[in-house]
């Protein structure tokens, strides 16, 4: 069982890939309407997020897997094993692979500044990687554990709400870090 401090992580990561698919598009508006030095900073410190978020994302599912298997007892241990590399075990290794993966994309400079692909891995970051497997019409196996951060619930405005409290708490994250690292070239 995770702890709540991992919970925690879980939650901005997923903040960040969601509100990173939601920034994107709005961004690319916004630098054909009035490219700024701001806009391009801005726009780096959300690279910077997002990067960050992809590698703490990948470390805490890699942690949390692992003290979950050490937590097992004896007897389970074999079992979860061969969950993990049976039929099915690529349901369980996908979606650290796939956050991590497209996140980690960015380092590659042109890439940050081409629109099509850009906004293809935003919207892949924006939609999860669950709602992705779900709209191929595949359905991935129950674990005896899951760290996706998915709503109990279906409603589509209740959808809409959660995805407008992930965007106001990325750009809130956003602006923090703008603001951090405007403050500490201030003072150099």
């Amino acid at each position: 069982m995770p702890s709540g401090f991992s919970v925690f992580l879980f939650f901005l990561c997923a903040v960040s890939f969601a509100g990173f698919g939601i920034y994107s598009p709005f961004y690319f508006y916004l630098k054909s309407k009035n490219p700024t030095k701001y806009l391009k900073r801005w726009d780096a410190d959300a690279f910077t997020i997002l990067l960050t978020s992809g590698m703490v994302y990948l470390a805490l599912w890699f942690s949390e897997v692992i003290l979950f298997y050490l937590e097992l007892k004896k007897e389970i241990k074999p079992e979860f094993t061969s969950a993990l590399s049976g039929s099915q075990g690529y349901w369980f290794w996908l979606p650290p692979v796939f956050y991590f993966v497209l996140s980690q994309l960015f380092w590659v400079n042109k890439l940050r500044e081409m629109l099509i692909p850009r906004l293809l891995i935003a919207l892949f970051l924006f939609t999860g990687f669950t709602n992705i497997a779900l709209l191929m019409g595949k359905t991935a196996p129950k674990f005896p554990f899951d760290w996706q951060l998915k709503p109990e619930y279906t409603a589509s405005n209740y959808i809409i709400l959660d995805y407008f409290l992930k965007t106001l708490i990325f750009l809130a994250l956003l602006g923090a870090v703008y603001l951090l690292r405007n403050r500490q070239k201030q003072t150099k």
